[in-house]
């Protein structure tokens, strides 16, 4: 939304230990963090909803504290996803060109019909990233747009998440009189806000230990290739300590 000519983005990072609510404010690509809000996760297991009335007052809770903290009222946010629900692979397509010319409107097609595919195995798209490119079997472009050639060959990378657990998510949100802007990975986001734009380029392995799941990415030629989880975190890692030290 815009703010007296700032740019307010909010985040909700949906955990099963913690709830955090993050408002900032961006302008002339500076960054400013307004509030922040943070409670104990109740009716959420994983990422996913488990009690629809938990769920939304813990929301409501972090939603307002962060907000009376930046002083602001959101209306949307950025949804943070984690946990085992997430699947990540690879996917070829080959796709004839009309017109000998690559336009824009032939990578929408590829990529609405793979969306379509999806929806229909009952999974929503949460990241569809474009890795390589190719023309006629030639060598490998980054860009084929406007360039001439009978068929195109896309390879993309593909995080997807069951579409009951989206949905869930979208109408508890929408109990507390909120909308979704996006969903982003848990551990592609930590690589964006932790990685160096070097570090994104040579090659990363990010991992994001939460409180049940740690979930971690890949990230080469500034693309995030591959993501995933496992569940165990840092309740895990305590209850082991405690059991020694006891």
């Amino acid at each position: 939304m815009i703010y007296k000519k700032r740019k307010i983005i909010a985040c909700l990072d949906l955990g099963t230990t913690k709830l955090i609510c993050l408002i900032a404010a961006i302008e002339n690509k500076q960054i400013t963090i307004l509030g922040y809000g943070y409670k104990e996760s109740k009716g959420i297991v994983s990422g996913a909803i488990s009690d629809m009335k938990l769920a939304q007052n813990s929301i409501t809770d972090v939603v307002s504290d962060a907000e009376k903290m930046a002083g602001v009222n959101i209306d949307n946010l950025i949804v943070n996803l984690t946990g085992s629900h997430l699947t990540s692979h690879r996917r070829d397509v080959v796709s004839k060109i009309n017109y000998n010319i690559i336009r824009n409107s032939d990578i929408t097609n590829m990529v609405n019909n793979i969306r379509d595919e999806y929806r229909k195995n009952n999974r929503e798209i949460i990241h569809l990233i474009p890795l390589q490119y190719k023309i006629d079997g030639s060598s490998t472009v980054e860009n084929p747009r406007q360039m001439a050639g009978k068929s195109l060959f896309c390879r993309f990378h593909i995080i997807s998440i069951p579409t009951a657990v989206v949905t869930n998510i979208a109408n508890c949100l929408k109990k507390c009189q909120l909308s979704i802007n996006n969903y982003l990975a848990e551990s592609y986001a930590s690589a964006l806000g932790a990685l160096s734009d070097k570090e994104m380029e040579f090659g990363t392995l990010t991992i994001d230990i939460g409180g049940e799941n740690s979930s971690y990415c890949l990230t080469v030629d500034n693309k995030l290739i591959h993501a995933g989880s496992f569940p165990v975190g840092g309740s895990h890692i305590t209850r082991d300590i405690c059991a020694i030290l006891n």
